[in-house]
Parts: C-alpha cells; structure tokens; sequence
C-alpha cells in the first residue's frame, strides 16, 4: 500500500518556493503515490493561472511531479481514503475528535 499525496501538499510545496525533493526526503522509502483525481485537480490549477508566467511556473511543477511520482488509479478503495484526508486534516486544524 502507498501513501496517497493529496494536492493541497503540493499547493503549499509551490506556494512555499520549495522542491519536491524536500518531499521526498520527508517520506522515505515509504511507497507513495498520487491519485488520478489529485493529478486532474493539479491540471486545473495550471488551467486558471492567472498570467502566462504563472502557467509556465505552475506547468513546470507540475510535469515534475507528474514525471516523478507514480498517478495511480482512482477505484473506490482509493475514493473512500480520498474522502477521509479532507476530514481527517480538518479535525486536525481544529483539534477535536471526529
């Protein structure tokens, strides 16, 4: 089994200035991977740059990441564990039990 990497990570690696390096050596030698939907929702992204400079930057990053890291496919096991990152990371900002 991998980790799956949700697409908020990679917002805030680019919007940090940071390299996918970084990421990687956080993770290890743990699999890890990107779901179908995550490398969609990263398209999008580089869809509504606002100016051409950004749309470079954010192809760039994104093609890094999309050559890098392994897309795999999106079936209902991995939509149920997509589901549950949002609200895990949320119960987590606010401290509570969910």
């Amino acid at each position: 089994m991998a980790t799956l990497i949700d697409s908020s990570v990679f917002i805030e690696i680019e919007r940090r200035g940071q390299s996918l390096s970084a990421l990687e050596a956080t993770l290890g030698s743990e699999p890890f991977g990107l779901a179908s939907i995550t490398a969609s929702a990263l398209l999008v992204g580089v869809r509504r740059a606002v100016s051409e400079r950004q749309r470079a930057r954010r192809t760039a990053f994104v093609d890094a990441i999309l050559d890098r890291i392994p897309v795999l496919p999106f079936d209902l096991e991995t939509a149920r564990s997509h589901a549950r990152l949002p609200s895990e990371l949320a119960c987590r900002s606010v401290r509570t039990t969910c």
